[in-house]
């Protein structure tokens, strides 16, 4: 919810964490939205990725959630789509475009949901901001 110019009351639950290695995130329905998570918390996440010519922005679907050690997954995570917007670079010579897709988890089961906190609790470093 915009409070200001550019300004967005942060209504989250949960404390959200930068993953500690290279945790990924892939849309079940079309896996050219495939990136590397930003931060994740038991209640969603967010991940940067590159965008490709005839890709769409479910309101609504599955994803994998790559751990990035041991080569763990947790597959067919449901989720609503947050956002979805362009991000600016970090390397200002880079001329790769940039999305940034944040999810909100729907109803995940007891496995996932086990998962989902092992990996908050040993996988990540600190709380993101």
């Amino acid at each position: 919810m915009m409070t200001g110019e550019n300004e967005f009351e942060d209504r989250r639950t949960h404390t959200r964490f930068k993953p500690r290695y290279g945790a990924y995130a892939a849309v079940m329905s079309d896996y050219r939205k495939l990136g590397l998570i930003k931060d994740i918390s038991m209640g969603g996440l967010s991940f940067s990725y590159i965008p490709q010519e005839g890709t769409h922005t479910p309101k609504s679907d599955k994803m994998i959630i790559g751990f990035g050690i041991d080569n763990k997954a947790l597959k067919e995570v449901p989720f609503k789509t947050v956002m979805d917007v362009k991000e600016e670079n970090i390397i200002s010579f880079s001329s790769i475009p940039l999305r940034k897709m944040s999810v909100e988890f729907e109803e995940i089961n007891v496995r996932q949901k086990t998962a989902l906190d092992y990996f908050v609790q040993n996988c990540t470093q600190k709380e993101a901001r």
